[in-house]
């Protein structure tokens, strides 16, 4: 046995059934180990970018909770990630990143190549964003290491992680038999929540408040927990908040759903917190902001996210200046609040209280960016395949979208962002949202903006190569929108001319072609429409069953005009 092929079979019987790779010399030895070492193979799924491979696991886990592998070359393919790993962070994803470097005794290294893809410490590229990082000395270590390192990423808060192989430890014999399933061996940890005390006092709180509000956030993907939150709001009256940031946490046109998902509360939203009472948030992204509109409400948080905060980036968001705060996951939470309503007894709310008839639905102050027209004949595209029973999985959505247009009904109908805000994950995360979906009868559709198309394109290279049932609709206006706006509202202030908020922005000289960008990447079909044309909601249904039965990626480029 090589230590690669010991280090092979730790990460299969760590879990792991694929690993997203951009190739590199410096794993060689494991990827030998992962195709001709029977007991360690894995699926290997290649990718054009290494920010892929971190974006395509990170897709992953948006759809199953559970972590994901990538795998990238030495300090050029850390560099290259970097980016994704850092979108994996801001999202709390649980990501498993191996990496791999030349030998750190320098008399192994080859001449020249190895020296300059050796680096004292790999860890140091990703340390203040993850959870956690290892540089094993042996390939028993490694293999152990591999093991703590997918236990750690799984543990809330959730979040990336990250170990460098020494090449030489890859490519050593193995004089000894290692026991694998000990290397790999974690313990066990019983799920953590509210204590039964903690639970019957917010029950009861919940079932006495007049106006209660819950703000429903950061929440697994599980159908059972969905429904003991909607049976927790149905119980005790309360109106939820979501947004956009996060994944689908509660029905959109349910009664108790006031407003509609956005980035910043809309108008109604902004009432129902002023009025609240009761005000309980289960692991929202910013719940400083939130508290900061409740008036005088008793509030109390749910989230594991405190060990996360670090000085780095501010992703932790402002600390709330008031309230409780509950240090546990927000799973399982809700059974344990309708245990808790069930223990205190008494009686149940017949629906949910609403907030003042005066409020304004305000979405413009729940984006930055005005919805063109083009994206409600979209959403009726959509809304279409979803009237044939087709069942849709929202892998991303436009900074402009309204909330409002496409109800989500289903923990997977929604997958939130991505975590960072940047570009180029859009392609990459589909394609790890495809993969976790195949075979599922529900369909991937990611609604994506040109910029972000563009800058992650060839990730859709790999769902063409993995055959994944994928549809993009690209919505294209030749320009970088955000920046735009943000252009003219300093031209404004500044009394300059705002005809000039085009200049470095644009994407049009020369046009763009993606639809024949697509095709050259393996897509079954990939069609350009004009926002003005007859058919686009026609043609967003005829590619979404081509998805589905072709089992393949189809693409729609949505010509609209610039903002």
């Amino acid at each position: 046995m090589w230590g690669s092929d010991l280090i092979a079979e730790a990460i299969q019987r760590s879990g792991f059934g694929f690993a997203a790779i951009n190739p590199g010399a410096s794993y060689r030895g494991l990827h030998d180990s992962f195709v001709n070492h029977p007991p360690g193979r894995i699926e290997l799924l290649t990718c054009l970018h290494e920010e892929h491979a971190v974006a395509l696991a990170h897709g992953w886990t948006k759809v199953t909770d559970t972590p994901a592998l990538a795998i990238v070359h030495s300090n050029v393919g850390a560099l290259h990630a970097a980016m994704a790993v850092y979108n994996a962070w801001a999202d709390r994803a649980p990501v498993v990143l191996l990496g791999a470097g030349g030998a750190m005794d320098a008399t192994q290294r080859r001449p020249w190549i190895e020296w300059i893809h050796t680096v004292q410490d790999q860890g140091q590229i990703f340390r203040p964003f993850t959870k956690w990082d290892d540089a094993p000395a042996s390939a028993a270590a490694a293999a152990r290491a591999i093991a703590q390192a997918r236990f750690l990423a799984a543990q809330a808060p959730t979040g990336p992680v990250y170990v460098s192989l020494d090449v030489t430890h890859q490519e050593t014999r193995m004089d000894q038999p290692v026991d694998v399933a000990e290397l790999v061996s974690v313990p066990e940890v019983p799920a953590a929540g509210l204590t039964v005390a903690q639970a019957e006092v917010l029950a009861a709180k919940m079932r006495t408040a007049r106006r209660p509000v819950y703000v429903f956030g950061r929440l697994p993907r599980d159908p059972v927990d969905w429904q003991d939150r909607i049976a927790l709001v149905e119980a005790t009256g309360a109106v939820v908040i979501t947004d956009m940031r996060s994944p689908a946490a509660f029905p959109t046109d349910h009664v108790a759903h006031v407003g509609v998902p956005g980035f910043a509360p809309d108008g109604v939203q902004r009432a129902a917190l002023g009025e609240a009472d009761l005000l309980v948030l289960f692991d929202p992204i910013d719940p400083a902001t939130v508290i900061g509109h409740a008036g005088d409400a008793e509030a109390v948080l749910i989230t594991p996210d405190l060990p996360a905060h670090r000085g780095w980036v501010k992703d932790a968001q402002p600390l709330p200046l008031r309230g409780t705060l509950h240090p546990v996951s927000p799973k399982g939470v809700a059974a344990q609040l309708l245990a808790g309503l069930a223990a205190t007894g008494g009686g149940l709310a017949e629906a949910p209280w609403q907030p003042a008839s005066g409020a304004i639905r305000d979405e413009a102050v729940a984006h930055s960016l005005p919805p063109p027209p083009s994206y409600a004949r979209i959403a009726d595209g959509l809304s279409r395949l979803r009237r044939e029973g087709q069942s849709l999985a929202l892998t991303r959505l436009p900074l402009s979208w309204p909330g409002g247009l496409l109800p989500f009904r289903h923990p997977l109908d929604y997958l939130g962002r991505d975590g960072g805000e940047g570009l180029a994950s859009g392609p990459g995360m589909a394609a790890g949202v495809a993969l976790a979906l195949k075979g599922s009868g529900r369909l991937p559709v990611a609604v994506l903006g040109d910029g972000d198309l563009m800058m992650g394109v060839t990730a859709l290279w790999t769902v063409a190569n993995q055959r994944l049932p994928l549809l993009v609709i690209v919505a294209a206006n030749g320009v970088y929108g955000n920046d735009v706006v943000h252009q003219e509202r300093i031209a404004r202030a500044r009394g300059r001319d705002i005809a000039n908020r085009w200049i470095g922005q644009c994407l049009t000289d020369p046009e763009l072609d993606i639809a024949a960008i697509a095709r050259g990447l393996g897509a079954t079909t990939a069609r350009r429409i004009g926002t003005t044309e007859d058919g686009l909601e026609d043609t967003i249904v005829e590619l979404g069953r081509s998805a589905m039965s072709a089992e393949g990626l189809c693409l729609l480029e949505v010509a609209m005009p610039a903002v």
